[in-house]
């Protein structure tokens, strides 16, 4: 989450009690391959129809691929005392927008 969390950073991450709450652009920290993520929430994953849900992230490098969907009980919480500005939103949702009329990116 460079640049606006760096890895000496310390996070307050509160547990969420109801995933339906996560909004687009929520900091969250998850467990994934071994490793602890924390990346923004972008949506729930809508391709899988499984028990239990699945989410997709994405890293603030809005060039980078988003991350392989993941399970709703590999989430941690949500990160509190951070948040990705405004500005920095509108770059990204415009990328994305970019990207996914060039290859199904979004």
């Amino acid at each position: 989450m460079l640049p606006f969390i760096k890895n000496q950073d310390i996070l307050k991450v509160n547990y969420i009690n109801n995933l339906e709450l996560l909004k687009r652009f929520d900091i969250i920290v998850f467990f994934q391959d071994g490793h602890y993520i924390c990346h923004y929430f972008w949506r729930f994953n809508k391709y899988f129809n499984t028990l239990e849900k699945k989410f997709i992230t994405r890293p603030l490098n809005p060039l980078r691929n988003v991350d392989k969907p993941s399970t709703t009980s590999n989430i941690l919480g949500k990160v509190e005392n951070f948040k990705i500005p405004i500005w920095f939103k509108v770059k990204i949702i415009l990328i994305s927008l970019v990207l996914s009329n060039r290859d199904g990116y979004a």
